[in-house]
């Protein structure tokens, strides 16, 4: 249950304001068992006493699809480790950062070459841009810059 009793009221906030897929796909990325957390939803608006409402059904049909999309952006390639160091970068302390932002615009929806091209454009001084263009599978002439979503 780690985290999934602190998360679940954020749960039904998200569901109440209609969330959009990117807040979501974040959420469920910061809980342990995203899957068991829609349960649990779904058992806390049961305990009021009304049992499964048409509302809690409705708030669990949201989460569930929610989840879904979530579990297959997860499938989707994402930059990883090796990734950075075929850029050229080496390992540091910075990685775990690195990393970190990757996976917040991974599940922002962002695609994997242009998450590529976002580290590249902000570590400039440090990747081999030669790597970098081999790792997009593109030529670039030499004046071409690095740019999110470019």
């Amino acid at each position: 249950m780690d985290n999934i009793v602190a998360y679940h009221g954020d749960a039904h906030t998200m569901f109440n304001n209609g969330s959009k897929v990117k807040t979501t796909n974040q959420f469920f990325d910061k809980v342990s068992n995203p899957s068991d957390l829609c349960m649990f939803v779904l058992a806390d608006s049961s305990a009021k006493g009304c049992g499964i409402t048409p509302e809690a059904q409705k708030e669990h049909a949201f989460l569930k699809e929610r989840l879904d999309v979530y579990e297959k952006r997860a499938t989707e390639p994402m930059v990883t480790g090796y990734d950075l160091i075929k850029m050229g970068l080496k390992p540091s302390t910075e990685f775990s950062e690195m990393l970190a932002h990757a996976r917040k615009l991974h599940f922002s929806g962002v695609e994997k070459a242009a998450v590529i091209k976002d580290i590249a454009a902000h570590n400039k001084d440090t990747v081999d841009r030669a790597k970098v263009d081999a790792l997009l599978g593109i030529e670039t002439a030499p004046s071409d810059d690095y740019q999110m979503g470019g």
